[in-house]
């Protein structure tokens, strides 16, 4: 969420939500997202008017999200459903920014009918329909069945007097979550074409029954008679409450490889049939089958006891205890003494990582007076007492060539040995903080992601101003040293070539297009590596300054933009296919 301003630097966005008669849509959520997709937000008045207030500076496109039952349709500003198509709203320190209006079409509906196998109507059931296509991969609506089984999806947005394919997922209580056709991957799932403003009726659609597994959980005493177990077959995993009589049912899986893991108060987590970590499983690959004898045996708990050494208040902290092969973690956070307690473990080896970072120490394994990785035997109860060192930080001011700061720029400090990598994000004013780290030998870099390619870009850059990892300093710290003033001054590259915009400029080359793969004095080196390596790109090779290591790259490092999706409230919907959300 993005940090308020004072009222003296807030800017203001204010408009309407209309449908195309002009009549005002309420309850509308106005969502303005930034370049580092952090938004504010605000929902539309019975007049459809909205106010986002406390707005900071900066670029944002906006989405305006009718609820799920609305029938009109989920636009970005003015009327596109790409959110790199959208409008650019430059929004300055304290400006106020009226007529930001929308006028949303209505969209087509999914009509249809939810039964079983055997034709009863299934009740309650959650239906999600999904865009399949490039245009429509960030709209999904959501709604339930009724009483009958009957179901309306409304607001699915296409062109107009065109259609465009969704797909629909169903979560109901005792069937598996699955599609409509009904299949169990998105892949494979029925598609239906829904039009603007049109309905699309699917008629009646059965569910696959799935499979059921069930079983008996026992402990040194005979049945266990409270606790969880959890049923696990390909990409679902299912809870069940243990009966009284140490029996559980759970009823509709997809068929696969099946495996289940179970816990009770005072006694071990384990997996089938009685390890501590997951092993076997058993097979149920065929529609409707009934899987028995999925039996679990819990062993008693031993319990790790760990008290951290520190001043104040330790609530903060936190930790995670691995097993031998780091397949399973337990933890949580301290008290405010420092004390907390894995339980439900079995007898063994373990691995103690300790997030110390917000109360003054490190991030780090707790570790042996030689430096090692400490090897904890835990059985029965055990005690431990962890004094980690006090962390190391770094911190300083990332800014572009321009000398204007970069805001939401990654810098990452890796130790040398590359066992392990801290990160942190600068703030609007390009400041950033490392915390908690271990005193060691680290490499440092900065770098920058963009969503869009019309939005800004600058060079990853390793400190200090190299270009090439092989070419970075080593920086040494000490326990408990707060080194400032690491600061990087990146490279403006807003053509996303991985090439400075004024080195580009100054040697003759487009900074508004990528050219980075380009030749021009024909001397066998792209223009990227002539970048690396600091030579002219419209000389000859002769003109080259030598190469370091970051020669024979052939041409310019690609960035993986993380994917850019958006789902809607959907607070009783789990399990979902597939990651739409950026509501955080």
């Amino acid at each position: 969420m993005i940090l308020l301003l004072s009222p003296a630097l807030a800017a203001t966005l204010s408009g309407t939500v209309r449908d195309l008669d002009g009549a005002p849509v309420p309850g509308v959520d106005l969502v303005a997202y930034d370049t580092r997709l952090n938004y504010a937000s605000a929902r539309t008045t019975a007049d459809g008017g909205f106010l986002l207030t406390s707005v900071p500076p900066g670029r944002y496109r906006l989405r305006a999200m009718p609820a799920d039952g609305d029938p009109r349709v989920d636009r970005f500003l003015p009327d596109t459903w790409d959110f790199c198509s959208a409008e650019v709203i430059e929004v300055e320190t304290a400006a106020s920014i009226d007529g930001v209006d929308f006028a949303l079409p209505e969209g087509g509906t999914l009509t249809g009918r939810v039964v079983s196998a055997s034709g009863e109507p299934v009740v309650g059931a959650q239906i999600l329909a999904l865009g399949q296509s490039e245009r429509t991969s960030l709209v999904s609506r959501l709604s339930s069945t009724d009483a009958d089984g009957a179901f309306t999806l409304v607001g699915l947005d296409s062109d107009e007097g065109e259609s465009e394919p969704y797909a629909a997922y169903i979560a109901a209580s005792g069937w598996p979550r699955q599609y409509l056709a009904p299949v169990y991957d998105e892949e494979s799932a029925a598609l239906f074409d829904v039009t603007l403003g049109a309905p699309t009726d699917v008629g009646e659609q059965p569910l696959l029954d799935g499979i059921s597994v069930t079983g008996t959980v026992s402990g040194p005493d005979g049945p266990v008679a409270t606790g969880t177990v959890y049923v696990y077959s390909p990409s679902q995993v299912l809870s069940v409450t243990i009966a009284a009589d140490g029996t559980y049912i759970a009823d509709g899986l997809p068929p696969g490889e099946v495996t289940a893991w179970a816990s009770s108060d005072g006694l071990a987590t384990s997996y089938y049939p009685d390890a501590d970590r997951p092993g076997e499983r058993v097979p149920a690959l065929d529609e409707g089958f009934a899987l028995d004898g999925v039996d679990l045996a819990l062993a008693p708990q031993s319990a790790l006891t760990v008290t951290l050494v520190g001043e104040g208040d330790l609530s903060d902290a936190a930790v995670l205890l691995y097993n031998d092969t780091y397949t399973v973690g337990r933890g949580g956070a301290f008290d405010a003494a420092g004390v907390h307690t894995i339980d439900a473990l079995h007898p063994g080896t373990y691995f103690l990582y300790v997030y110390g970072a917000d109360v003054g120490l490190t991030d780090d394994y707790a570790r042996d007076d030689a430096g090692a990785i400490l090897a904890i035997a835990v059985d029965g109860e055990t005690d431990l007492t962890v004094a980690m060192p006090t962390g190391a930080s770094f911190s300083g001011t990332v800014r572009g060539d321009d000398g204007e700061p970069v805001y939401g720029a990654y810098v990452y400090a890796s130790t040398a040995d590359g066992s392990n990598t801290e990160v942190a994000v600068t703030d609007t004013d390009g400041v950033y903080t490392i915390t908690g780290l271990p005193g060691t030998d680290y490499t440092l870099r900065a770098s920058y992601a963009h969503y869009c390619p019309s939005d800004p870009g600058w060079v990853t850059v390793w400190w200090p101003d190299r270009l090439v990892e092989g070419d970075a300093t080593i920086t040494s710290l000490t326990a408990g040293e707060a080194r400032t003033a690491v600061d990087f001054d990146l490279y403006v590259d807003d053509d996303h070539d991985a090439m400075g915009d004024t080195w580009e400029a100054d040697n003759g080359l487009d900074p508004d297009r990528d050219d980075a793969a380009e030749d021009p004095d024909g001397d066998g080196v792209v223009n990227a590596d002539e970048w690396l390596r600091g030579s002219d790109p419209t000389g000859q090779l002769s003109a080259l300054r030598g190469c370091g290591s970051g020669c024979g790259s052939g041409g310019a490092a690609l960035l993986l933009l993380l994917p850019f999706a958006v789902r809607r409230r959907q607070a009783a919907w789990t399990g979902t296919p597939r990651t739409r959300a950026l509501r955080w």
